[in-house]
């Protein structure tokens, strides 16, 4: 399985009024609220758990939803990374962005690494193409 990203953001806690919160016990990530995904086929609900899907090794897949109150908040989210990770196999977890295309090379925003060459879970800044811990 290669590197993704993926957009999870997640379970928002109570007294941040709750602006996105899904633990997907509907089964699906189509309502409630709605996902948008580059490929949906990359994406499956198993158990009331969100997971990938992609038998494409060495891919670039994201999910994401909207959320315009962002700030003043929390995010929480749990990871199971069921691979090793490397300089070339890592998550990237988009707290925030200015676009729901994860792929775009103008994207603003703030995600969290867990992997990556020393294994780290670090935040990150992206602006445009370039990424800052």
């Amino acid at each position: 399985m290669g590197k993704f990203l993926l957009l999870l953001a997640l379970f928002i806690s109570k007294i941040a009024f709750s602006q996105v919160s899904d633990n997907f016990n509907d089964g699906d990530f189509t309502q409630n609220p709605v996902w948008q995904a580059d490929v949906f086929t990359n994406f499956i609900v198993n158990s009331g758990q969100l997971q990938s899907n992609s038998t494409t090794a060495s891919s670039n897949f994201y999910i994401s939803t909207p959320n315009t109150k962002a700030s003043n908040c929390t995010w929480e989210f749990e990871i199971n990374l069921k691979f090793a990770t490397s300089g070339s196999n890592y998550v990237d977890v988009y707290l925030i962005s200015n676009t729901a295309n994860l792929k775009s090379t103008s994207i603003n925003g703030y995600f969290v690494r867990m992997g990556d060459t020393p294994d780290e879970i670090s935040l990150y800044k992206r602006s445009g193409a370039a990424s800052t811990s």
